[in-house]
């Protein structure tokens, strides 16, 4: 049985916020693999947007790093980590995934600019090309679909996303 959770989707969609929130109340770990890229590359911004092929690399040892033993932890990669087919398997053998959906308007809403959140394949594409590519993915590897809507309060999702993990681990 599974017992840790991966959350995947698109850049502003609260991976983070949400993940840190659900694993400090449920006594969980959290790992950040943007944030563990950072400790090694603090322009990882940059990285991602300007030389994707390197970002991609870190990203992939970062995530494959994880151990098979993992415990009660929270992950939150990066919205690109669903273009590597090995990433995500690797995942899903540890984890139960989660994809956080939403729609571009309401996540451009929320993150104004996404130039300043270091998005793979931004230089080339727009945010809501971007998120249109990766839907398939993300739907792809998804153990369940979690909608984060336009209007939702901050606390309603957190609630309903936390109830369902612990739906999800039988806890």
């Amino acid at each position: 049985m599974k017992s840790n959770i991966c959350l995947i989707g698109m850049s502003g969609v609260g991976k983070t916020s949400f993940g840190k929130l659900i694993a400090k109340n449920l006594n969980f770990d959290f790992i950040d693999i943007d944030k563990k890229i950072q400790e090694n590359h603090p322009d990882w911004k940059l990285i991602a947007t300007e030389d994707t092929e390197r970002f991609k690399k870190e990203e992939k040892k970062t995530s494959m790093s994880l151990p098979f033993d993992l415990k009660r932890t929270i992950i939150s990669p990066g919205g690109s980590v669903v273009y590597d087919d090995e990433v995500m398997n690797h995942f899903k053998k540890i984890a139960i995934v989660i994809y956080l959906k939403s729609s571009a308007k309401a996540l451009l809403k929320k993150i104004n600019d996404p130039s300043a959140r270091g998005i793979v394949g931004l230089k080339t594409k727009t945010f809501a090309e971007i998120l249109e590519e990766r839907h398939p993915l993300y739907l792809k590897y998804a153990d369940e679909v979690f909608p984060v809507g336009e209007e939702t309060e901050v606390e309603e999702v957190e609630e309903k996303l936390e109830r369902l993990i612990i739906d999800l681990l039988h806890y």
